[in-house]
């Protein structure tokens, strides 16, 4: 669990991890169809974004992510 957390804390977009923080908190107020839209509206938001850019370069390169919030 710990390392799990340390893996979503270093290699994972600042955005995306507000982006679930949101998600989890208003998870409980919305039925699944909701939630699954909102979540398919933010994939689709995310794509356009550097750092979406950037996660698939630091994957290939095999390197630690650099992460600009944009």
């Amino acid at each position: 669990m710990l390392e799990r957390a340390r893996d979503l804390a270093n290699a994972t977009s600042p955005r995306s991890v507000r982006t679930m923080k949101r998600q989890l908190r208003e998870a409980h107020t919305q039925t699944l169809l909701e939630a699954t839209d909102l979540a398919d509206r933010e994939i689709a938001a995310c794509r356009g974004t550097e750092d979406f850019r950037e996660g698939v370069q630091h994957f290939i390169e095999k390197r630690a992510p650099r992460f600009t919030g944009r």
